[in-house]
C-alpha cells in the first residue's frame, strides 16, 4: 500500500473530512493542517483523542499504485472520560498523619510520597475492587 484515505469528523464539527496519507521515498506523510494525526514507518495511523469528534465513525481505506481502493475499515471514536476532581489531601498535625480522600466516583488514585529516612519518592496505586480499595506499590 502506498496511500491511505482516512475519513473522520473533526472535534467540534459535524462534517466528515478526508485526509490522504501518502508513502514517499522518505516515509509516510500526513498533509499539513492535521495536527494530532501521526503515521508510523509501517503505515499505522494514530489519531490523538482531540482529533475526531467523540462517538463518530473513523474510516480508512488503502490502495497501492493504480489499484482500486480496498474496502473501508470502520471504528467509532471512543468517548474519553472526563478528568476527575482532585482528591482532598489533609495534614493532621495532632497525630502527624496525612489523609487522602478521593472525589466521589473515583476508581483509582496514585499516591506519591517519600518514605521516612529516604529521599526517593514512591508511588502507591490504589484501585477500587468491587467495594474495597486495593493497593500496589510501584518504585
Amino acid at each position: 500500500m502506498d496511500e491511505i484515505t482516512l475519513t473522520y469528523t473533526p472535534t467540534g464539527t459535524n462534517k466528515p473530512v478526508d485526509v490522504v496519507v501518502k508513502k514517499t521515498d522518505t516515509g509516510w506523510t500526513v498533509p499539513s493542517g492535521h495536527e494530532g494525526i501521526t503515521v508510523s514507518g509501517d503505515g499505522i495511523i494514530k489519531l490523538t483523542h482531540a482529533v475526531a469528534e467523540d462517538g463518530t465513525e473513523v474510516k480508512a481505506k488503502v490502495k497501492k499504485g493504480n489499484s482500486d481502493y480496498s474496502a473501508e475499515g470502520t471504528a467509532t471514536d471512543p468517548t474519553k472520560e472526563a478528568t476527575p476532581a482532585a482528591p482532598t489531601v489533609t495534614a493532621n498535625p495532632t497525630d502527624a498523619s496525612v489523609t487522602v480522600t478521593p472525589a466521589a466516583g473515583m476508581d483509582e488514585i496514585t499516591l506519591t510520597y517519600t518514605p521516612t529516612g529516604t529521599n526517593k519518592p514512591v508511588d502507591v496505586v490504589v484501585k477500587k475492587n468491587r467495594h474495597r480499595m486495593d493497593s500496589t506499590k510501584r518504585t
